[in-house]
């Protein structure tokens, strides 16, 4: 019996975050698999892994857009098949549900291009490892090498994530878990490594082979239910709307501290910046809740880490005169009044609520720069994104956190309002980690 629980070795994961469960996948039972009938097919691992690549991994190499790491969060699952002789191989699957990043030009690499280079790494020390896996290792013709040739084979490999529409929004407000299968095609170079490409040759074209969806609720899991309860994503059919954070491990020391972060749906979140007309600064930012907390009398604490702030060159922001500490004051208001999932009740108080930050912020401008990809004439075609001006922490080991007492006004519109308690942190100087950097602490 194949356990799936920490099937390969692993890295180190990032920083404390909750990150989705995969998604089921069509295949759970009784899946046919290239003309092999299957048995019991496991779910996946219970516990997600962790793979660590940085962009001078990738293929090709290049370090343009700054240098980042990514750790990939995945599930992975052994399949148990037979072959007509009713001989048992294995096919190894991966499920990607979240990449967390850290250092410099993350987000002007897509999903698909940073997944694609994780599964192309990931796969080959897996067939080191194991060649007698599929899809190098499986019988009758699906393996690389066939009556003495070298030929590619289709695979299917799977993300978790969410349907969205052209405003990046839920699609029709729908929170199912969607499941993304991506058929790729694997082959062998020169060397004998094994690499990836996202464009298979169907009807002498090139084109993705992707398909977002989720199974409804009576689904059993064979294949004599799928075709009722299987439910496309109706909006934007992409790959990439899988969780995309960045690793904030800042070397805060509060009272209870141990429970994981969460990055909620909506971020980026949208903030007003008040008496600039129409500007919104997008805000990336987690939230957790840390119960029970002896030291507070067994409470509840809400929290909300402030990750980054971005405002993008075309925006009306732009127009005004916006310092950090009238962006940051802001941003600190909004979220108080507005972020929380738990606030007190029509005319009472609360006082365990607390915002996390850094406490060295660097302010610059992140410069434009062209996306490019492969269309489905296997083509290369670009986009071109505008600068954006970045505010973010200047280095992992400074941090700043306050405690803050909500009220809720008794009559509508139920206004909040805040008062801080208290605050901590690890206060050092701030430096020069690549921009200067500006102390920013309390709301001022």
């Amino acid at each position: 019996m194949l356990s799936n629980s920490n099937l390969f070795s692993q890295d180190s994961p990032p920083i404390n975050i909750k990150t989705p469960a995969p998604c089921l996948g069509r295949g759970t039972i009784n899946y046919h698999y290239g003309g092999y009938d299957s048995y019991i097919i496991p779910d996946w691992s219970t516990e997600p892994n962790y793979k660590k690549i940085c962009s001078d991994d990738f293929l090709p190499a290049d370090e343009s857009l700054g240098h980042c790491c990514y750790w990939i969060v995945y599930h992975d699952r052994l399949k148990t098949l037979y072959d007509l002789n009713q001989n048992p191989f294995y096919v190894y699957e991966t499920n990607v549900t979240a990449i967390i990043y850290e250092g410099e030009g993350c987000k002007k690499r897509t999903q698909g291009e940073i997944i694609q280079n994780f599964q192309r790494i990931l796969y080959n020390e897996v067939r080191t490892e194991h060649p007698e896996y599929a899809p190098w290792g499986a019988p009758d013709g699906g393996a690389f090498e066939y009556n003495g040739q070298y030929l590619g084979t289709f695979f299917v490999f799977y993300s978790t994530g969410r349907c969205l529409d052209s405003l990046n929004q839920l699609c029709n407000n729908y929170t199912h878990t969607y499941c993304c299968q991506s058929n790729k095609f694997l082959y062998l170079e020169s060397d004998n490594s094994l690499n990836i490409d996202s464009l298979v040759l169907v009807w002498n074209k090139y084109q993705k082979q992707d398909t977002v969806y989720y199974m409804g609720d009576e689904w059993d899991g064979t294949d004599s239910t799928y075709n009722e309860n299987f439910v496309p994503c109706n909006c934007i059919s992409f790959c990439d709307n899988i969780m995309f954070a960045p690793n904030q491990d800042r070397l805060c020391y509060p009272p209870c501290d141990d429970a994981k972060w969460e990055v909620p749906e909506d971020s980026p979140l949208p903030v007003p910046i008040p008496n600039c007309p129409n500007c919104f600064v997008n805000v990336a930012y987690k939230y957790r809740e840390t119960y029970p907390c002896p030291e507070y009398e067994e409470a509840t604490f809400n929290d909300i880490s402030i990750d980054e702030i971005e405002i993008d060159s075309l925006s009306p922001c732009n127009q005004c005169n916006l310092n950090v500490f009238a962006i940051h004051n802001a941003v600190v208001d909004y979220l108080l009044k507005n972020a929380f999932n738990n606030y007190p009740q029509p005319g009472d108080s609360n006082t365990h609520y607390r915002i996390f930050k850094a406490s060295c912020w660097s302010d610059f401008f992140d410069p434009g720069w062209y996306q490019y990809f492969k269309d489905d004439n296997n083509q290369i075609d670009s986009v071109w994104y505008p600068s954006v001006r970045v505010l973010k922490d200047c280095g992992p080991s400074n941090c700043c956190w306050q405690r803050y007492t909500i009220s809720t006004d008794f009559d509508p519109p139920y206004e909040k309002t805040y008062t801080i308690i208290d605050s901590g942190g690890s206060i050092e100087p701030c430096y020069i980690r690549p921009y200067p950097c500006t102390f920013i602490c309390e709301p001022e």
